[in-house]
């Protein structure tokens, strides 16, 4: 059986493929004809085009770990003490 929420979420992300779902406050006909229709197919709207990706990768490569961001303070520090 399959059901299209409103709001919320039945399960847990990424942990549960389903959930149980409690009606409260709708009538026992209106949940049957929930239960019993057809669900609409759904699609994405994301537009992928080259300079999305583009964004994307450039974002990517400038995200450092904590410890590439030690690492360069680090470099910093030393290059005052040292003269050139």
């Amino acid at each position: 059986m399959n059901y299209r929420q409103m709001a919320g979420r039945s399960g847990r992300r990424g942990f549960d493929l389903r959930g149980n779902i409690v009606f409260t406050g709708v009538r026992r006909d209106k949940i049957q004809r929930l239960l019993n229709s057809e669900l609409p197919s759904l699609a994405g709207n994301l537009l992928l085009t080259s300079t999305v990706a583009l964004r994307m990768l450039v974002k990517h490569a400038s995200i450092t770990t904590s410890h590439e961001a030690e690492v360069k303070g680090q470099a910093k520090k030393v290059d005052g003490f040292i003269d050139k």
